[in-house]
Order: structure tokens, then sequence, then C-alpha cells
């Protein structure tokens, strides 16, 4: 199946904004892991999940 230049394009663009998620929600998790009430909240929120495991450890 042959994909035109712009769904390839397309393609690209939304794996960026996979990526992009990907690092914003690590940042976030390392920052809760150190304790940011702050950046928990932003977690809850953001992807309204209590609990995450995170390299092996229990971020709530």
């Amino acid at each position: 199946m042959k994909t035109t230049s712009h769904e390839s394009l397309l393609n690209r663009t939304l794996k960026k904004v996979e990526v992009e998620e990907w690092r914003l929600r690590e940042r976030l998790l390392r920052q809760a892991l150190r304790g940011s009430a702050r950046a928990r909240a932003l977690l809850r929120q953001r992807y309204r999940i209590r609990t995450w495991i995170f390299r092996g450890q229990v971020v709530v």
C-alpha cells in the first residue's frame, strides 16, 4: 500500500506529537517521583489515572 506524501507527512506529525506527549509524561512522572504535588495533579488531570507505575516505582 503506497502512502501519499501528504499521508506520510501526517503520520510523521502524529508520531512527533506522540513523542512529545511521551516526553512530557516522562518529565511529569519524574517530577511526581521527586514529590512535586503540582506534577501529580497535572498527571491526574491530564490522564485521569490515580496511580502510575514508573520505572518500578509507584507514583500516586
